[in-house]
């Protein structure tokens, strides 16, 4: 099971190596930096599974069930399908989410059954460039993940054990040199964790 210190430290290691080559501009160049092929999370794929922190059959599938990745074992397919890919586990659920409304990707992440749920934002909307609209954006969603969470749980049968990570970056600027990432941890009862 990936824990969510775990992933984030890897994917924070791996944005740090990325910024020096160069910052994505447009969303299409974000997402391209975080899903494809060499991308940032096929990248903290390969760290977690050279630190020992996953198994090395874990493999990601992209836009699985129109999630944007999973990590899932290589070998454990569900035998009864002779096309496509029914893994019988899935190690990680992630979302990628440039702008608009992240809660939509964080209740997608609620109805599949997984130990760990990852949703990637960015703290304010290119159109809103205020530092106070980026505290409130943050407070915000971070309240609402809790909502969400404790809700969801209440009310449906969750797995127990679940852990949720929620990772925003800060694009200062359209031209910045860095993205400052922060990352917060919840339980399968919406608890939150601040992760440095």
């Amino acid at each position: 099971m990936i824990s969510p210190s775990d992933f984030y430290n890897c994917f924070r290691g791996i944005v740090k190596e990325r910024e020096l080559e160069a910052i994505p501009k447009s969303d299409t160049e974000f997402t391209c930096f975080m899903l494809s092929e060499k991308g940032v999370l096929e990248s903290t794929l390969n760290m977690l599974k050279k630190k020992g922190l996953v198994s090395s059959d874990v493999v990601s599938e992209k836009e699985y069930y129109s999630l944007d990745m999973i990590y899932r074992s290589r070998d454990n397919i569900h035998p009864i399908f002779d096309s496509g890919i029914y893994p019988e586990r899935v190690d990680a659920l992630i979302e990628h989410e440039n702008r608009g409304e992240p809660e939509q990707e964080m209740y997608k992440l609620l109805l599949f059954r997984c130990s760990l749920k990852v949703l990637i934002n960015y703290d304010w909307d290119d159109d809103q460039k205020s530092t106070d609209k980026r505290k409130i954006y943050v407070l915000e969603k971070r309240t609402l993940f809790t909502r969400l969470i404790k809700g969801f749980n209440n009310h449906a049968i969750a797995e127990k054990g679940s852990s949720y990570l929620f990772i925003i970056g800060d694009r200062a600027s359209s031209d910045a040199e860095s993205i400052n990432w922060q990352a917060w941890k919840y339980d399968d009862k919406g608890n939150e964790t601040e992760l440095q």
